[in-house]
């Protein structure tokens, strides 16, 4: 990793990635060029990893590595567990290709995670979830998403294939950061696509406090919806226990 490595943006990186690993500083389109061309040669050390950097390429080559997604569960579940940081989890997520073939399974192994996963395996779950199943259709495409959401447009939703599943299971208590955070982000993300079905959600449901409210700002933080739908959704706000 050391060829990779610049120095001048160590310090940054680490208070951006919040991770316990030392980092490096390297540029994260070099670690992907070198993860695509090991992507499928066998990772034989047992050595641990040492840097952030390391753990990250080890991340990359797992999932652009061409087994099906189903094949690797096993070593995607070890991985899961060295993860420390968001900035981890978030790259190792959007790098993965899921077949239609796929979904169901994924998404049941999925749930045992936000049921019974510690923090970031939560995380891991939560942003796997938004990044390859919140946004298909009934047919299973993809929707294109909303330039803009209007005070009108809160009665209607996109078709959806996973919506009301999704919200089934995120609805309990996440007492961790980086859990919530990501619970927030794929609500206020799934507002823009389904704004009926998530504004029911956001007045009825088991969520905590923090991430309920962490929702809402979310929401209000985006560029989508109107000025008059953020004032709208700040009546689901509630008072931090």
């Amino acid at each position: 990793m050391l060829e990779v490595a610049k120095p001048e943006k160590k310090e940054f990186q680490a208070r951006i990635v919040k991770s316990e690993y030392p980092v490096l500083g390297s540029v994260v389109a070099d670690i992907r060029r070198l993860a695509k061309e090991f992507k499928n040669v066998p990772l034989v050390s047992q050595e641990p990893d040492q840097y952030y950097e390391e753990v990250l390429l080890r991340g990359f080559i797992l999932a652009y590595n061409d087994r099906s997604i189903l094949d690797k569960q096993d070593e995607i579940e070890l991985y899961v567990n060295s993860i420390d940081s968001w900035a981890l989890c978030d790259s190792f997520c959007s790098t993965f290709k899921v077949k239609p073939e796929e979904r169901e399974q994924l998404f049941d192994y999925l749930s045992d995670y936000i049921k019974d996963g510690n923090e970031f395996q939560q995380r891991y779950a939560v942003v796997m979830l938004l990044s390859h199943l919140l946004k298909l259709d009934d047919q299973g495409k993809r929707n294109n998403r909303r330039k803009s959401l209007e005070l009108k447009d809160l009665n209607s939703d996109m078709e959806s294939l996973y919506i009301n599943q999704i919200l089934e299971l995120l609805n309990r208590e996440f007492p961790k950061s980086n859990a919530s955070i990501a619970v927030a982000w794929l609500l206020a993300e799934a507002f823009i696509f389904y704004p009926k079905t998530v504004l029911n959600f956001l007045e009825n449901n088991k969520l905590d406090s923090v991430t309920l409210n962490k929702a809402i700002s979310k929401i209000r933080e985006s560029r989508t919806p109107s000025k008059e739908v953020k004032e709208y959704v700040l009546r689901f706000k509630v008072k931090s226990v």
